[in-house]
């Protein structure tokens, strides 16, 4: 079995990393873990054709892909698709990434024995755009990790400033920008602070500052580059709500991690957000700052259950993900 090692960043372990490891965990199966740099066409074209044949991989009876895959060779294909996204435009990328990702989805419609999406509302995305026929794919969420023991913080609806708290990279469909004009709004109303954490690159971190720049300066806003998984579970402890603003996600892990130490969320009114939270969210229009500030200022003053918060995260854990990978594989 093969797959690419997953990077960790921001205190985030992508998702084909974890199915790895959950592999790993399953009797009787071996993983052969094997790394492809495709830098150049030959390289690409090379892996492509011959890949399978190699020694190493030569005896396995399936292949994990989340990139290129071979053509030929007895080994049957998954391939793990987080989103598509990047095809359908709403994240902006080269030219280069977008026709390699285009290739790739169509190689996995007409090569792969199954595919593996990490939400129902990508499976749809998927059979919409390809045409794929939904018995070839399986829906396997990410295991969300356990927190980590961090100091909590216990909020009353008296705590001031309200703070807010957004997980995500800097990218067109994390739509920060509404979250920003959002904060604008609720200023001439409460005192409220917000904290982006992401993997933010030096050319983030400058249109964010771009982006916010008086809201930056006056300690409204605050920007982490780059946390452990400890830091990150401590601005949630001490976070009042998770504002999640996307146009359009592939699962929305930041939702699942929240509710993991009964943080509230609110997010926007897509599919996916629907799902993963078993609607137990405060939901608003993404396209309005006007909506999202409304929805803020209406959830400060409702109640929430966090045992019903505590069910919604165990259902994405490892158990269950184990599960319905051994029922892929056997």
């Amino acid at each position: 079995m093969n797959s690419v090692k997953s990077r960790l960043k921001g205190g985030v372990q992508y998702n084909n990393e974890r199915i790895i490891t959950i592999l790993e965990s399953i009797d009787d199966v071996q993983i052969v873990r094997i790394s492809k740099k495709n830098n150049t066409v030959a390289t690409y074209l090379r892996n492509l054709f011959f890949l399978a044949y190699e020694k190493q991989i030569s005896r396995c009876e399936y292949i994990f892909f989340d990139g290129f895959m071979p053509l030929t060779g007895k080994q049957k294909v998954i391939a793990i698709i987080n989103d598509i996204m990047t095809v359908k435009g709403e994240v902006t990328k080269s030219l280069r990434r977008r026709i390699a990702m285009e290739v790739y989805f169509r190689l996995a419609k007409w090569r792969a024995h199954r595919i593996i999406a990490v939400s129902n509302a990508t499976a749809d995305a998927i059979m919409k755009r390809y045409k794929i026929e939904r018995t070839r794919i399986r829906v396997i969420p990410p295991v969300i990790e356990t927190p980590p023991s961090v100091k909590k913080i216990v909020h009353t609806k008296s705590d001031l400033p309200l703070k807010l708290v957004f997980i995500g990279a800097n990218r067109s469909n994390k739509n920060i920008l509404t979250l920003i004009n959002s904060i604008r709004i609720l200023m001439q109303r409460i005192e409220i602070n917000l904290t982006l954490i992401g993997p933010y690159s030096d050319e983030d971190n400058y249109q964010l500052s771009l982006l916010a720049f008086d809201l930056i300066k006056t300690n409204v806003v605050r920007i982490l580059s780059s946390v452990s998984s400890k830091e990150k579970y401590d601005v949630l402890h001490q976070s009042h709500f998770l504002v999640l603003p996307s146009f359009q996600e592939g699962f929305g892990m930041p939702c699942i991690e929240a509710f993991s130490v009964g943080l509230p969320v609110i997010c926007s009114d897509i599919p996916v957000f629907r799902e993963i939270t078993n609607n137990y969210a405060e939901f608003f229009d993404p396209k309005s700052p006007a909506s999202l500030a409304k929805t803020i200022l209406e959830a400060w003053k409702k109640p929430f259950n966090k045992d019903r918060m505590h069910d919604i995260f165990i259902q994405y854990n490892f158990k269950a993900a184990k599960k319905k990978l051994e029922d892929l594989i056997k």
